[in-house]
């Protein structure tokens, strides 16, 4: 699966190699590019960071995409995981620094687990490793290029550096092996 910056529509490949291109469309009368994206096999969905908002869609695009959350005017939602065990989503707010968390299916309000160091637009993707509980984000902020760590129960004083020196690092998978 891939998004299409600056299109309303991602790819998905199958084993085959056989390409689908599939169009979100939204019940929300704004605009929105999907920058990342994260797939629930076993539900059917695909979760969309798109600008303001946090959507929800069918994987195979048979469905209205759903807006779950609608961060207001002002905010890029740029990275997104989810947790299906604990039916938690996790994203980035790259003008603000923050990474959020909320909840699956749409209820309740997004809230801020950590406010980083990140300078405006400079939080970029994130992953979860579920195992050990740790929530991975690109920084590329000038000086501080890098990624980091926090746990994904909040409980962290602190962001750990986990590599440095990077030029604009932007996305970040885990292997938890």
């Amino acid at each position: 699966y891939h998004p299409e910056n600056r299109n309303t529509r991602y790819i998905k490949k199958d084993s085959a190699q056989n390409i689908q291109i599939v169009a979100i469309e939204s019940n929300s009368d704004a605009a929105f590019t999907p920058y990342q994206i994260a797939i629930d096999h076993v539900a059917g969905y695909v979760y969309i960071a798109g600008g303001r908002y946090i959507l929800r869609a069918d994987v195979n695009g048979t469905s209205t995409a759903q807006v779950l959350y609608d961060l207001g005017g002002g905010a890029l939602a740029l990275g997104i995981a989810i947790d299906t065990e604990s039916a938690k989503l996790y994203f980035t707010e790259t003008l603000s620094g923050d990474i959020f968390v909320a909840n699956l299916d749409g209820t309740g309000s997004p809230s801020v687990l950590y406010s980083t160091t990140a300078s405006t637009g400079n939080l970029k993707n994130i992953a979860l490793d579920l195992i050990n509980g740790k929530i991975y984000y690109a920084d590329s902020t000038g000086g501080n290029d890098g990624v980091f760590r926090y746990d994904t129960d909040g409980t962290s004083a602190s962001a750990t550096e986990i590599v440095s020196g990077l030029d604009q690092p932007y996305g970040v998978a885990v292997d938890p092996e």
